[in-house]
């Protein structure tokens, strides 16, 4: 099985966004919390004008943006491992669903999703080999009637041409 490499990021743009947006909303929270606790700590400790003059708001606003930024820019890293193998595997079990048995699903190694990729390899191989013992599988699992190529009433009351039931 070959190398998966990654080719693009973005794989499902909203999730993504989200994600990221939720990561960013959590630590800009975290971030203003612990500085609002630290300021009125050490407003308690000295002067109010000399709490003033301690903090620079300018390289601490710059900090926090770049801060923030690279934590989107973490977020759509991390989404993208998740979402990316879940896409192909989505994709893999359409492509299964529309009778295509043709399908191998490959991923990066040492992803978390591998053994269910590996699952799934398994069941296509499968399916390939009884719909060449019955040719007429990939159109019942599509549900569609052997003459007409149309979803068909009783295809899913047909038997299981597997079982013989």
């Amino acid at each position: 099985m070959k190398d998966y490499r990654r080719t693009r990021f973005f794989t499902n743009i909203k999730y993504q966004l989200k994600f990221s947006l939720v990561i960013v909303f959590f630590m800009a929270l975290i971030s203003l919390v612990v500085g609002a606790t630290v300021y009125f700590d050490l407003s308690r400790v000295i002067t109010y004008a000399e709490t003033a003059g301690l903090i620079r708001w300018e390289s601490y606003i710059v900090r926090a943006v770049v801060i923030l930024l690279a934590a989107f820019a973490a977020g759509i890293f991390f989404s993208h491992k998740i979402i990316g193998p879940v896409q192909r595997l989505k994709e893999a079990l359409r492509r299964i669903g529309d009778g295509d048995f043709d399908v191998s699903v490959t991923l990066r190694a040492g992803d978390e999703f591998m053994d269910m990729s590996r699952q799934i390899n398994r069941l296509s191989e499968k399916l390939r080999k009884a719909s060449e013992k019955y040719p007429g599988l990939p159109r019942e699992i599509k549900g569609e009637s052997e003459e007409s190529g149309e979803p068909s009433a009783e295809s899913a009351n047909s038997p299981n041409p597997s079982t013989g039931s």
